[in-house]
Order: C-alpha cells, then structure tokens, then sequence
C-alpha cells in the first residue's frame, strides 16, 4: 500500500512539473514588452537608498545632539 502511494505521489509530482513547465514556456510567449526604460529603474532604486541613508543620518546626529545635551545638563547639575 505504501509503495501504491509513493508511486502516485511521483505521479502527481511528474504531471504537475510538467503542467508548470508548460505553463511558463506559454506565458513568455505571451509576456508583453518592457514598457519602463532600466535607467528610470535605477536612478529611482539609488533615489531610495540615498533618501533612506539622510534619514538615517538625520536619526543619529539627532541622537548624538540629544545625548551631548543630555550629558552637559547632567554636568553642570553635579557641578
């Protein structure tokens, strides 16, 4: 019984593999052309690393203005 499972497992595996191929082989075929120029696709992938870089830079020296004012403040009370 179990080796009558195993072989339609393989089976199903067999045809479904061979479906999917087919599947992808159709629809490159049907795939329609680029209608974006790959240039704007990575001027506007380096604008989006360059906007999520000055935001975390504006986050840390932020930080780093907090925590020297944190420590001035903390000085001059001990003082």
């Amino acid at each position: 019984m179990r080796k009558f499972l195993n072989s339609i497992v393989a089976l199903l595996f067999t045809l479904g593999t061979g479906a999917a191929l087919a599947v992808a082989e159709e629809g490159g075929k049907l795939a329609p052309e680029p209608t974006v120029a790959v240039g704007w696709v990575y001027f506007f992938a380096f604008l989006f690393v360059g906007v999520c870089v000055w935001i975390g830079y504006a986050i840390w020296s932020s930080e780093k203005r907090n925590r020297v004012a944190a420590d001035s403040t903390s000085q001059s009370r001990k003082g």
